[in-house]
């Protein structure tokens, strides 16, 4: 019976010595404290730690933190969270464009995680521009909508001397800007050479501008065609040093030789492409000519017939056509 009993205890004693020999064996666990290192076992109590470089785990992103973490070579493992990117948001990009009285959307997407913000945009305010002539009336435009906001009644120029259709001179009219009615058919030779006007508007009915038309007009900066004007002879409008822009109706086929020539304010023209022929010297030194807008295409640019020195003493200017540039 006493056998027994130390026998008994003696497999006790000795399971006992395994359990704590398996305890003392165990990794340390991870530890999770983020602000200071590891708590101690009394194991490590008079150990300084060698930590390794931090390593990373997960990443962070935009809207989650990420983790990092470094070992001892003692086993112990500390691990700590730092902190969310914030986004990186590209360029704003305006998805819908203001209108006059209706708002734009403009947006912007992070480039790491892809969020789209939005924004409105503030609606446009009607803003007087450009004006035109339609029926008599200088119809003002919104430079946005092009919507009309203003109309002006224009005063025709009923004291002209027309004859048979065609304006011969400036008769008894004392109009600084002048309205041809629409009886006219033909702007006459030299019918307002040397005249000091500042502005001639010429209807619809208008199909030809007769040589010296507008001969050394210098006063004049503004001219507006009406839609059936087919030619424009020769020194029709020569020296006529204050015109800036020139905007030719698409029904004009023909430019008479040296019809613009020595027009020293020149920067912009506009061209259709009806235009079959430029004729000799047509644009000779309008020394500002910078932007030509032809309405068509290199091809057709390139097929108007053009007379010798069409363009002498022009500068270094841009044809602008529907599928292409050309420079001069």
């Amino acid at each position: 019976m006493k056998k027994k009993l130390i026998i008994g205890l003696s497999i006790a004693l000795f399971l006992v010595a395994f359990v704590v020999i398996i305890i003392i064996s165990s990794p340390p666990k991870k530890t999770t404290n983020s602000n200071t290192t590891p708590k101690k076992s009394e194991s490590t109590e008079n150990h300084t730690h060698s930590w390794s470089e931090w390593i990373t785990e997960k990443d962070p992103t935009c809207t989650s933190n990420g983790i990092k973490y470094r070992t001892c070579e003692c086993g112990e493992i500390e691990d700590i969270s730092f902190a969310a990117l914030e986004h990186n948001f590209g360029d704003w990009v305006i998805e819908v464009n203001p209108k006059c009285n209706e708002e734009g959307i403009k947006a912007h997407v992070c480039v790491r995680c892809n969020l789209k913000e939005t924004q409105k945009i503030d609606a446009l305010l009607h803003t007087e521009g450009d004006w035109i002539i339609n029926n008599f009336q200088k119809q003002f435009l919104c430079i946005y909508c092009k919507e009309i906001l203003r109309i002006e009644e224009i005063s025709i120029s009923y004291e002209l001397n027309i004859e048979n259709s065609v304006v011969t001179s400036i008769g008894n009219c004392n109009d600084n800007e002048i309205v041809i009615p629409s009886t006219a058919s033909i702007i006459g030779k030299q019918a307002f050479k040397y005249e000091p006007i500042v502005s001639a508007i010429l209807p619809d009915s208008v199909i030809r501008i007769e040589e010296k038309a507008f001969y050394q007009c210098s006063n004049l900066q503004f001219v507006h065609f009406g839609i059936n004007l087919i030619n424009i002879e020769s020194k029709a409008f020569f020296k006529c040093s204050s015109i800036v822009d020139l905007h030719l109706p698409s029904s004009l086929q023909t430019i008479g030789e040296y019809a613009f020539a020595y027009c020293s304010s020149l920067e912009n023209l506009y061209i259709e492409n009806s235009i079959d022929k430029i004729e000799m010297s047509a644009f000779q030194d309008c020394i500002k000519l910078t932007n030509i807008y032809f309405n068509g295409t290199i091809e057709e640019w390139n097929a108007i017939e053009k007379g010798i020195k069409w363009d002498l003493g022009t500068p270094e200017y841009t044809v602008y056509c529907t599928d292409g540039n050309i420079q001069k």
